[in-house]
């Protein structure tokens, strides 16, 4: 007897599952295609979501440290004082930016948070294209884009009014030009971007004539004319943009200064007998940078009983470095020890804002699982065994990650000053976690994958990883700065129970820093407590001592509550 044929599909669960395998290849080709795209558009989202969150907070709106200056700075430029009329104490290019928003919006900071918003968006896409040019594949270019885009120190730098965002953004677009392999029109623009990142950190000009140096990596023309053509399209645009900065400063100043003249000071902070490998402030010069330009210069012809140029200036403060590494060798050692490990360091060592305090005070956005140093660093390890055997690929990343290193060396550690250079640290990590994903696929954990030099680095990173970590953790917290920065802001914006209450906090969490103290004195004052504020300001002055008392003795403040509490004297001495 003849048996039927089935109908039914011999094997329907397979058809299924070939179908959901070809979506499945679908979206990982789409993903990898698009790559650039995908990374910027999960930037942006992430970014905008911190920033309206942020703009709820206090500091989104009442700028402090570095962030008043340029924005002070930025209004008299909008206001007309475009040219100026002293040699640039900072760099310039930021201020000017910052300008063109005032001029267009008004005095507004929403439209610049949301373009920085775009400029880090535009800079993990640049991640994603430099990653993929130089390892020749996607996925680690999509790996390193969705890193950086999920990196939370950058996105929250990224709304803040700092020069850092536009920074990492220079680099990163400078390096893909560099490495695009075509001549004449990427090799100016790459000069031109070049230049407009010694004008946000003057200190990349130690790269340039290793960049140039890159130009005969590989090179294959047989005329040296063709190398030297290149090399002059690239110094072209550079010299010419930073010369507007260098003939305005002579025509200002009648000196040739480069950029900006704080070089000298800024050395002598990050080196000197107190110097701790971060920011230390120097005696007699204001912590506030909107007035450090004019104590720096008093002080430097005050002890050196002349008048100096700007540039003299410099010379000064440089010469004060300079005596203490001398004079002081083994002190010298240690603290470049100090700073060189601060390079290496998940924890926030800053004399500016904080995402960790902000994070568990005012801007819930921010504990969004993001990635962090210590996620990277083993994998950074990796990379670097790649990087170091194949650096003619890699020597861009590594000539920037090194000068920038070398400047905080030479200089001193700020989490901020590190963050310019992540994108290069963030592909190399990529770089160093795909190799390992490819060695476990190939090896499983057979005694051959531990034998590899890249398995061997892991190990090595994540050993040293344990030892960041139990140093990071005995790093003292800055919590009390903050609550009285925010003090200060509540103070300013009239509420006054609220500047209380944080300078209260300020002060249960530091009892030797009596600012926050004086601070809520003003406060109970400006509330009417005038009793109140008469007990604190007199159990404030006597814990003050002899030395510091001019703290409270000297501001003009508490005038009227000096004459309540000596009248209040008199009337007890009558009785």
């Amino acid at each position: 007897m003849m048996k039927m044929k089935s109908t039914k599909p011999k094997n329907s669960s397979a058809g299924a599952g070939d179908a959901t395998d070809q979506t499945t290849v679908n979206i990982k080709n789409v993903l990898l295609k698009n790559g650039a795209s995908v990374v910027a558009l999960v930037s942006f989202f992430i970014n905008m979501v911190v920033l309206f969150d942020y703009h709820k907070s206090p500091f989104s709106n009442f700028l402090l440290w570095d962030s008043s200056n340029y924005w002070k700075w930025a209004q008299e430029i909008a206001s007309g004082d475009w040219l100026g009329n002293t040699i640039f104490h900072q760099a310039p290019l930021y201020p000017y930016l910052l300008s063109i928003f005032i001029s267009v919006f008004g005095e507004i900071l929403l439209p610049i948070y949301i373009f920085q918003c775009c400029i880090s968006a535009a800079t993990a896409a640049a991640v994603y294209s430099v990653c993929t040019k130089i390892t020749r594949n996607n996925f680690t270019g999509l790996l390193a884009g969705l890193l950086f885009s999920l990196y939370g120190m950058q996105v929250f730098y990224s709304t803040r009014i700092l020069s850092e965002c536009i920074a990492a953004f220079l680099i990163i677009l400078t390096i893909r030009l560099l490495i695009s392999g075509k001549f004449f029109n990427k090799t100016l623009l790459s000069g031109f971007f070049m230049g407009l990142l010694l004008l946000v950190k003057p200190h990349f000009i130690l790269a340039v004539p290793f960049i140039l140096f890159f130009y005969t990596i590989g090179f294959k023309q047989r005329l040296p004319s063709e190398l030297l053509k290149k090399m002059f399209f690239f110094i072209l645009p550079l010299m010419l943009t930073v010369s507007v900065v260098t003939i305005r400063n002579y025509y200002v100043g009648k000196e040739f200064v480069l950029i900006s003249s704080n070089g000298g000071e800024v050395f002598y902070m990050g080196n000197n007998d107190k110097a701790e490998g971060t920011y230390m402030a120097v005696d007699g010069i204001s912590r506030d940078i909107t007035f450090q330009n004019e104590d720096i210069i008093s002080v430097a012809q005050s002890n050196s009983g002349k008048k100096l140029t700007r540039s003299g200036v410099s010379r000064y403060w440089y010469k004060k470095g300079i005596s203490f590494i001398w004079n002081e060798p083994l002190r010298y050692v240690i603290l470049e020890w100090k700073k060189f490990r601060n390079i290496f360091s998940g924890a926030e060592r800053t004399n500016m804002y904080s995402m960790v305090f902000e994070k568990n005070t005012l801007t819930s956005s921010l504990k969004i699982p993001f990635v962090n140093f210590y996620l990277l660093f083993p994998f950074l390890c990796v990379g670097l065994v790649t990087a170091l055997r194949q650096w003619k690929k890699y020597y861009l990343l590594l000539l920037f990650l090194i000068v920038n290193s070398l400047n905080i060396l030479i200089f001193f550690y700020d989490t901020r000053f590190f963050l310019i250079t992540m994108p290069l640290f963030i592909i190399i990590s990529s770089a160093g976690l795909w190799n390992i994903l490819n060695l476990y696929r190939a090896h499983k954990l057979s005694p051959a994958l531990f034998r590899r030099s890249s398995s061997m680095a892991l190990l090595s990173g994540l050993a040293l990883l344990i030892l960041i970590l139990y140093r990071d953790l005995k790093f003292p917290s800055q919590d009390w700065r903050f609550f009285m920065v925010l003090g200060e802001i509540y103070y300013d914006m009239g509420s006054y129970d609220k500047s209380i209450e944080n300078y209260i906090k300020s002060f249960e969490r530091n009892k030797s820093d009596f600012r926050s103290s004086i601070g809520a004195c003003k406060a109970l004052l400006k509330q009417g407590n005038i009793t109140m504020a008469a007990d604190l300001y007199m159990l404030t002055l006597k814990a003050l001592g002899e030395k510091n008392k001019h703290m409270i003795v000297d501001d003009p403040d508490f005038d009227r509550l000096r004459d309540y509490i000596v009248s209040k004297s008199n009337q007890a001495a009558v009785q």
